[in-house]
Parts: structure tokens; sequence; C-alpha cells
């Protein structure tokens, strides 16, 4: 549809003599070129898909390897246990073009507005945290950067001193989830997050710095309570954050770090929907007790 859109489009420039016909022309041509491309590099990948991936046990990708029983309030920290460990097969992944952790943003919030949502205060921290006394651990004044190195200018075989893993942009940690940094449109302080779900797709919410205490009863009646970090709707016109189906997906900030997964969630009207999750540092303590504790954001295949 798009190409033949783009055909009757440079029609129009085709009998103009002007300058400005002729570059609108070659401009319209080249980008007619990128349509045509794209439409074959999709007619390859739809083969692909149906000559590698039709069968239904071609499509599994990996095994699950730890699936610790769901729990509340067990996890370090008191936040849920609902998490497992998939190992992958490595016969069904190209490790030389393996695209880990990552989200796929798609097309139903544009860039623009994304950026913008994402983003809600000029002076918010892109790359650092902001200037602020008093809440880096044992009450220190917090002024740092973490500086992306250009590896076109770095040697990497024969870098010494410090290192840091560039391929991921790390994960937040609970005191600054306690304290954010960051602040919305009103200089009120704000976490706006993000995540790419199951059911809803990519949507953005609003983290809120107080813990919640969900309270469960069990079918003989007791009551188990489990800390949840609590992620709201963007704002009073938003959808919900998530819905069933969710579970799982990956919390990220503003500056692309990892910051929770979902677990669940409260809804009785749109306006007040409560999404539930857990920080990812409590997952990666569960992790080290479980015996994994060289779980990373940058995983390497063989």
């Amino acid at each position: 549809m798009m190409i033949e859109l783009w055909e009757e489009r440079t029609k129009r420039w085709e009998d103009n003599e002007s300058s400005e016909s002729k570059a609108q022309l070659i401009r319209d041509l080249n980008q007619l070129d990128d349509l045509t491309e794209a439409r074959e590099a999709f007619w390859n990948f739809e083969k692909e898909v149906e000559t590698k991936w039709g069968n239904l046990e071609d499509r599994v990708m990996g095994f699950k390897l730890l699936s610790p029983a769901l729990a509340l309030g067990v996890v370090p920290g008191g936040y849920t246990q609902d998490w497992a460990i998939i190992e992958l097969d490595l016969e069904k992944v190209d490790a030389t073009n393996l695209a880990g952790n990552t989200i796929d943003l798609g097309t139903k919030v544009k860039e623009y507005d994304l950026t913008s949502m994402m983003n809600t205060h000029p002076r918010n921290p892109q790359g650092s945290p902001a200037l602020a006394l008093g809440v880096a651990p044992g009450g220190y004044t917090q002024d740092w950067a973490i500086t992306e190195l250009d590896l076109e200018k770095v040697d990497t075989t024969n870098l010494a001193g410090n290192t840091i893993d560039l391929g991921t942009k790390g994960k937040m940690s609970v005191i600054e989830m306690r304290v954010p940094t960051p602040v919305d449109g009103n200089g009120e302080p704000a976490i706006m997050v993000m995540k790419r779900g199951g059911t809803t797709g990519l949507t953005v919410g609003r983290a809120n710095e107080i813990i919640s205490y969900s309270r469960t009863l069990t079918a003989e009646g007791a009551s188990q309570t489990t800390k949840e970090w609590s992620i709201l709707p963007y704002d009073k016109k938003s959808s919900p954050f998530s819905a069933t189906g969710d579970s799982g997906a990956a919390i990220v900030d503003g500056r692309g770090r990892l910051d929770g997964m979902v677990t669940s969630g409260m809804s009785y009207t749109a306006s007040l929907d409560v999404t539930y999750t857990t920080p990812i540092d409590m997952l990666f303590h569960s992790f080290t007790l479980w015996g994994f504790g060289k779980a990373n954001l940058s995983p390497e295949l063989p």
C-alpha cells in the first residue's frame, strides 16, 4: 500500500522541470527504494518463519531452569517472589545476531510523544543523577556522573583501570526508587517509567516512591502480606499501565535503566489502576540466594 502511494507521488514531479521538483523527485525515489527494500526483507523474513518456525515444536526457544514457587513477602526486602530463569536452546539462537535485553518500542506511541512523556522536565538527568544533598547512602552528597566512552577513540583490548559494561544502561537502585531525583512538569519528584507487555503493549506510567503493602487471604483464611513497588497511570486521562497478561514485563525508566518487573495489579476503574512490581535490585538479591549470583544485564552467548 505505501509503495503504491509513493509511486503515485513520484509521478507528480516527473514532468516538472524546476530544480525544486527535481530535488523532490530524487528524495521520493530514494524513499521508494527504501520501502521496496523493506518489503523484500519482510517477504524473506516471512518465508524464513514459514520454513523454520511453522511447527510449534520449532518455536521452543529454551527450557525452564528454575522457577521458585510463587510466594508473598519472601524476596529480600519483603517483596513478592514470582520469577523464573530460562536456559536458551543455543541451537535456536544466533549468538552473532542476538539483541538481548531490548524493548521493541513499536509504533503505538509516536517518538516525540514518548520522549516528552518520559522526560517531563528539562533539568531531569539524562545520564547522571541531579545534584542532591543527603540522599546518597549514609546521607552523603550525590554529585557524580557515569560517562560512556566513545569506543572509536578507545582501544578496548588494552584498556586498564575501572570498567563498566557499556552494553546496558544498568539498573535502578532501591535508594533512588524511594528518593527519586527526577521531577515532573510541576517540579514534583517523579520517576516516569515504561513497559511493553503482552496485553497492553507499550505504556508509560508514573512510579510511586511510597511502598505499597498488599494483603492476600489464603483459602484457609490466613493473611499474607507482601511489599510492592506501585506504578500509576501517566495521568488521569491515560489508560491503565498494565492488564492481565502483562506479568513479567520489564519496567524501564527514561534513562534506559531496568527498574523492576510486573507481578500483579489492582483496578476498580481505569483511573484508579495500580500496577504492582518487584524492584530489580530485590530480584537480583533473590537470584543470588538461589545460586544465580552471576546474573547480568548484558548476556553473552558462547
